[in-house]
């Protein structure tokens, strides 16, 4: 907001209207200044980020094998961040990170860190949007189960309803929009009129918290009543609750929005909005990072298979010799291979194989990954003439399967 601070109600320069502080002197030489936690928080996280991003395609890719869609809404929310990480280290060659009173006078009716600034209220929903796409997709992969999906997809309307209003708001805040960075023309009586962006910031960003809790609250009930063995339902509870950062990051950044209403703070936003800016920034690789845990555990289980792969893992050499069909949503079918009593879980970074909705029928059911020691191994179900159930292995079947239903 430097031109904010150096010009009169006819949008030419003036004295600094704000009066400096007593015992401050200007400084325009060497003035204390926030730029480097701007740039060093953005890029810092951006790199670890990238790391993440990068374990995330390297698992899908070449353990998985397949890429979903919901894997490069990440690649494409990365790709953002990066440009909002641009977009505030740029501003701070105008102005930005410095106290009102060591901005130059002579150089403050400078206005190219107002276009980044007013870019940056555009790509931060746009980029957080499709993290909570990317999660709530693999929400969906989660479980057949019809109640859960029905949430899930509720989710993603109630987010995306809230995405298109921020959006809106932000970029008509000011009517021309490019009152929105042209503060000579924003402060030139009659040429058009703005709304309050702090208080428009403020409600965009406790919409943004409330979507951040209730996609963290969504899996826990889900998590807790699986079937799952202690140590495997616990690794999923860790990862899930890793998402509270989220939900924190969100809340202090509302905070901090909510501060800026302070007159003393207004008047220093080019100081004060700065650590909001860097917490911005924090606060979308975070969320990218999050979103990237559950697809890199496969990738951690084949580097690190004593640490990551369940304690129940076979060896590669001992087939599957046995199959329970659980039942517990009013017939989606979920199953857990076992082999002498002990279960291999996998597949998709998850713990369970899942079996079609419509039953299981004489066409073969979905290739599924399955993780063992570490290495791959690929299965899929599907019933015999006899009636009974059949794992596959590649193309060969490995094992006649008894199904117990409701189990």
């Amino acid at each position: 907001m430097t031109d904010l601070l150096s010009l009169n109600s006819t949008g030419t320069p003036a004295e600094n209207p704000f009066p400096i502080p007593k015992g401050v002197t200007p400084n325009y030489i060497n003035p204390p200044t926030l730029a480097p936690i701007i740039f060093g928080v953005g890029i810092s996280f951006s790199i670890l980020s990238m790391l993440f991003v990068i374990g995330r395609m390297w698992s899908r890719h070449y353990l998985l094998r397949r890429v979903g869609f919901e894997d490069w809404l990440i690649v494409f929310s990365w790709c953002q961040s990066v440009f909002l990480v641009f977009c505030c280290c740029w501003s701070t060659r105008y102005g930005v990170g410095l106290h009102y009173w060591d901005i130059d006078p002579t150089k403050s009716m400078v206005t190219p860190s107002f276009p980044a600034q007013y870019v940056t209220t555009i790509v931060y929903p746009t980029v957080t949007t499709c993290i909570k796409f990317s999660i709530l997709i693999f929400y969906i992969r989660l479980t057949p189960s019809l109640i859960f999906n029905r949430l899930v997809k509720a989710t993603m309307a109630l987010t995306f309803l809230i995405f298109l209003g921020t959006i809106f708001a932000n970029i008509f805040a000011c009517v021309p929009i490019y009152l929105n960075w042209d503060f000579v023309a924003r402060f030139t009586p009659g040429l058009g009129t703005c709304v309050n962006q702090i208080h428009l910031w403020i409600a965009g960003a406790a919409l943004h918290c409330l979507t951040d809790l209730v996609i963290f609250v969504l899996p826990i009930p889900l998590v807790l009543r699986s079937q799952l063995p202690t140590r495997q339902k616990w690794n999923a509870m860790v990862i899930f609750a890793l998402g509270l950062l989220l939900v924190v990051a969100s809340v202090v950044r509302l905070q901090m929005n909510i501060l800026t209403l302070d007159p003393e703070q207004l008047r220093d936003y080019n100081w004060t909005g700065s650590r909001a800016m860097a917490w911005t920034t924090m606060e979308v690789n975070v969320g990218i990072i999050v979103a990237c845990l559950p697809g890199i555990r496969p990738l951690l289980a084949h580097l690190m298979p004593s640490w990551f792969s369940p304690p129940e893992s076979l060896p590669n050499t001992q087939p599957p010799s046995a199959i329970e069909i659980r039942t517990p949503h009013g017939g989606d079918y979920f199953a857990t291979i076992t082999a002498g009593g002990d279960d291999v879980y996998g597949g998709d970074g998850g713990d369970r194989l899942g079996v079609p909705r419509e039953g299981l029928g004489e066409k073969r059911g979905s290739w599924t990954d399955f993780f063992r020691e570490g290495k791959m191994v690929r299965l899929s179900v599907r019933k015999s003439k006899s009636g009974n159930l059949k794992v596959e292995r590649g193309n060969e079947s490995t094992a006649e399967i008894v199904q117990k239903e409701g189990v």
